[in-house]
């Protein structure tokens, strides 16, 4: 294989990979923390081969209290329920406000095929532990590549400990270089074997078991000076290139990206400008997570202790001790044994472990997933579920905002920009290029934000104002109540097949006013008609003249 980076630029990709392993170094400690305590079933954090499956199990031995390990899977659950469940609509194609017109058939056929491509593909599988990483670690990394015989994208996200990022100056995440591991006949069926090292070729003629370390790289080629010859740098944005680590002066293969084929999303944004995400309940919790699982095992050592206390006895009354219920011991002159006392705050160290317990259930926002669950003895009315709801998603409006941001709208994105690429979703002209295409989160987090954004203020501000207008009805030319009702139909996502375009609307009401005026005309010609044949039956029934009625006149 021709290789089109040169031997120079590649060398300069390895150090930069030096440098960004040493920039992560200050995180590698608490990400190990919180892979033990959090996810001790995933590999060793610090493991330089590839996973181990033994070694995960072991890890468990080290865990005596699981209550984190279910609050972290259950606030995955629940963002992913929230924010994008596979059975429930997540988002909407719309056009661009000032945009020209796209027909709303194919904004409708365009959501179906992207939601059909989705659910073909892993993107909800992956999509939850992307979560999970977040959340724990504070940054989550999801890489898209192209299945092409069965003509759909694949996900797949990273674990953090193989990851490692760079940023632009706006503080976007643009490069990544991952690790995983491969074996050799692998290597040989990805790669080619007349592309692979002689240590890895070794490997394969002896049918070794033995997994290798493979770099990829995946960089904007406008980030850096490197000298690639051949690749068509207009209509491609990024770079890639896999490379083993046996071998830093061998690439195994090479290709180009249209656009970003990953993406990053941090909880939160460091204040120190770091690449990489703060703030996470994993993040925030890790030190009382090892507090709560230390107290645990002392707990559990303390009432073992105290149900099956030491004991001190003689020599002679070895294995002779019953331990069962009421059972009877004798000795003999000179033999005894006694009970060690066992001092232990059981009480107290109980109500502390459930201290740490319930914090870390509200750090993990456990709360807002099992509203109703959790408060069904206290809350009485649907009003005050619906207040302490809209209190808890305005809560989880920063690092959800931030998760739409630089992981959903992304992936929707790609998603409509891979399938046009491929062929497999024709654009309109109108929408030639995606421009005047916009991207709107319908999922029910979304919408309990947009309500208590949108309505929350303007709904109390009305019901103040209707009161003014009993007294003064006028008052109320001064509000567009279509506009108001387009809101309220927005934030409660009332699909836009049912709502009918302004348009449709004034010619209704044009109608409407047509048929009322012909109304009002018939009513007035029936009420002329009725008055003439009153006068005429007047006229017709007056008394003849010289007649008695007459005569008093």
């Amino acid at each position: 294989m021709k290789v089109s980076i040169s031997k120079e630029s590649l060398r300069e990709l390895v150090k930069l990979k030096a440098s960004l392993v040493t920039r992560r170094k200050t995180l590698d400690n608490i990400w190990s923390d919180i892979n033990k305590y959090i996810n001790p079933l995933l590999d060793n954090f610090s493991s330089e081969s590839p996973p181990d499956d033994g070694v995960s199990r072991n890890n468990m031995r080290e865990i005596f209290d699981n209550s984190v390990i279910k609050f972290s899977n259950r606030l995955a659950d629940g963002i992913m329920a929230y924010s994008f469940d596979r059975g429930a609509p997540w988002f909407r194609l719309k056009e661009e406000e000032g945009s020209p017109e796209i027909d709303k058939e194919w904004l409708s056929y365009a959501e179906d095929h992207c939601y059909k491509q989705f659910s073909r593909s892993n993107f909800y599988d992956e999509g939850r532990t992307m979560v999970k990483m977040g959340a724990d670690y504070g940054t989550g990394v999801m890489i898209r590549q192209e299945d092409s015989a069965k003509k759909m994208p694949v996900y797949k996200t990273i674990h953090i400990k193989n990851v490692y990022l760079d940023q632009n100056i706006f503080g976007e995440p643009d490069v990544l270089i991952y690790r995983f591991f491969l074996s050799a006949s692998a290597c040989v069926k990805e790669f080619g074997a007349e592309n692979l090292p002689n240590i890895i070729l070794e490997a394969y003629k002896q049918k070794s078991i033995k997994e290798f370390m493979i770099w990829h790289y995946i960089i904007p080629f406008n980030k850096y000076d490197l000298e690639i010859d051949g690749k068509d740098k207009s209509n491609n944005e990024y770079y890639s290139c896999y490379v083993p680590d046996c071998d830093n002066e061998k690439v195994l293969s090479e290709g180009t990206f249209r656009k970003k084929p990953f993406f990053a999303w941090r909880w939160s944004k460091s204040l120190d400008g770091s690449v990489w995400g703060t703030d996470s309940p994993g993040l925030v919790e890790i030190s009382n997570i090892k507090q709560l699982n230390g107290m645990q095992k002392d707990f559990t050592r303390s009432v073992q202790l105290a149900s099956r206390p030491p004991i001190t006895a003689t020599e002679g009354l070895e294995g002779r001790i019953d331990f069962t219920p009421e059972g009877i011991t004798y000795i003999r002159a000179g033999e005894g044994f006694a009970v060690n006392r066992v001092v232990a705050d059981l009480e107290g160290v109980a109500a502390g472990i459930t201290t740490l317990k319930d914090g870390l259930s509200q750090s993990y926002m456990n709360e807002f997933f099992l509203l109703l669950t959790q408060n069904i003895e206290r809350l009485k009315t649907a009003t005050e579920v619906e207040g302490i709801r809209d209190e808890q998603s305005t809560m989880l409006s920063a690092f959800y905002g931030r998760m739409v941001f630089e992981f959903l709208e992304p992936c929707i994105e790609d998603m409509i920009d891979g399938e046009v690429m491929a062929g497999r979703l024709k654009l309109p002209p109108e929408a030639e290029g995606r421009q005047h295409v916009n991207v709107d989160m319908i999922s029910p987090l979304a919408q309990l934000q947009k309500r208590k954004l949108l309505l929350s203020t303007t709904d109390q501000a009305m019901k103040e104002i209707v009161q003014f207008a009993q007294v003064k009805p006028e008052i109320l030319d001064n509000f567009d109540f279509d506009e108001y009702v387009r809101t309220i139909a927005d934030a409660y996502n009332i699909k836009t097949e049912v709502l009918l375009e302004e348009e449709e609307v004034k010619k209704i009401r044009e109608q409407r006013a047509q048929i009322q005026m012909a109304m009002m005309q018939q009513q007035q010609e029936q009420q002329q008609a009725q008055a003439q044949a009153d006068v005429y039956k007047k006229m017709k029934d007056a008394p003849a003249e010289g007649s008695p009625m007459t005569e008093g006149a």
